[in-house]
């Protein structure tokens, strides 16, 4: 497929990993677009600037506090959708073995939110429908890894040696991670051109790397969430999950588009 560098790009920039061109410590980043017709297009990022250089676009504490704002009203202002299509979640959760099209369901729908698309109830099941295969995707690597994760930790938990809690915390840490990395993989694998897994999970690394900031702050918002909804179990059947979902797609959304579009988008770094 031929490069075309100076085409300009349009929604949906998404990362894709490593590439080796001159030299071994490069970082590509491939665009990726929803129409099924797009070019694709390439930029390279030198690997030594991941931790300094692509550290420095983040946003200050500040600006992301008021991006983190922004999408908390628009999450008011979608609050009855997001209600439902976590509604709608918990009753499609029921029997488990939904459970793959329930996921698929609520964040689909709060994608669309997130994107400022125009949603319905229908629009819950148009996700099933679009990303069922994703949903399966995701659930089932999830709880594979979640199980072995958990049963490795009660297994080194019953042994005495110093280097059997060592790895009682390593795996405490890549679990608590894993968790955390599941709330922006999914609206990773929407904003992708092919819904793949394990794409999505490089995609979201990358994500991370670029902007760690911008990252942290929003799954901070979630961690408080869902330690909130703990203490008041009814925010589970009612918001916690779809605005779950919300957050994490907003924040996919947002940062990625305002990277590629910023004319588009207010910079909070200004107001």
């Amino acid at each position: 497929m031929v490069v075309d560098r100076n085409k300009s790009q349009t929604i949906g920039a998404m990362f894709t990993g490593w590439y080796a061109s001159n030299s071994p410590y490069w970082l590509t980043t491939r665009i990726f677009y929803h129409k099924s017709d797009s070019d694709l297009n390439v930029r390279r990022i030198p690997y030594s600037g991941i931790l300094s250089g692509l550290k420095d676009r983040d946003y200050s504490m500040r600006a992301m506090l008021k991006i983190l704002w922004s999408g908390l009203v628009n999450a008011y202002d979608a609050a009855f959708s997001i209600v439902l299509s976590n509604i709608f979640f918990i009753v499609l959760s029921i029997p488990v073995i939904t459970l793959p099209l329930a996921v698929a369901g609520v964040y689909y729908t709060n994608y669309q939110i997130a994107s400022g698309e125009s949603v319905d109830w229908k629009t819950f099941f148009v996700g099933i429908k679009r990303c069922w295969w994703a949903g399966i995707r995701w659930t089932v690597v999830n709880g594979v890894v979640i199980f072995s994760l958990i049963f490795y930790f009660f297994f080194f938990l019953t042994r005495v040696e110093f280097w059997a809690t060592a790895l009682v915390g390593l795996i405490l840490g890549i679990l608590a991670f894993w968790v955390l990395i599941q709330f922006l993989l999914f609206p990773m694998m929407l904003i992708q051109e092919k819904q793949a897994y394990l794409l999505a999970l490089r995609n979201t690394m990358i994500f991370i790397m670029h902007w760690p900031g911008f990252s942290f702050t929003f799954l901070f918002s979630i961690i408080v969430l869902v330690v909130a909804s703990m203490f008041f179990p009814p925010l589970w059947i009612f918001l916690s999950i779809g605005l779950v979902a919300y957050l994490g797609s907003y924040a996919v959304y947002y940062r990625i588009e305002s990277d590629r579009h910023p004319e588009l988008f207010s910079d909070p770094r200004r107001e």
